[in-house]
C-alpha cells in the first residue's frame, strides 16, 4: 500500500492501521475511506481529512 499523499510505501501498524514516515501521517482504512491523522510532538494524533475512495 503507498500513501495517498507521496506515494511512498506505508508501513503496517495492524491490519487497517498505516502509517508513512516521510509525511508522518497515520493512516487508517475506514469502509471506503482513508482517515488521515496527522502525529503531533508529543506522540497524540489529530485527524487531519477524509479521503474518499480507497483502491
Amino acid at each position: 500500500m503507498k500513501c495517498p499523499f507521496c506515494n511512498s510505501k506505508l508501513g503496517v501498524i495492524s491490519r487497517k492501521k498505516f502509517f508513512c514516515k516521510n509525511c508522518c501521517f497515520e493512516i487508517h482504512v475506514e469502509s471506503d475511506n482513508y482517515v488521515v491523522y496527522r502525529i503531533e510532538f508529543d506522540g497524540s494524533t489529530s485527524k487531519l481529512c477524509v479521503m474518499d475512495e480507497v483502491s
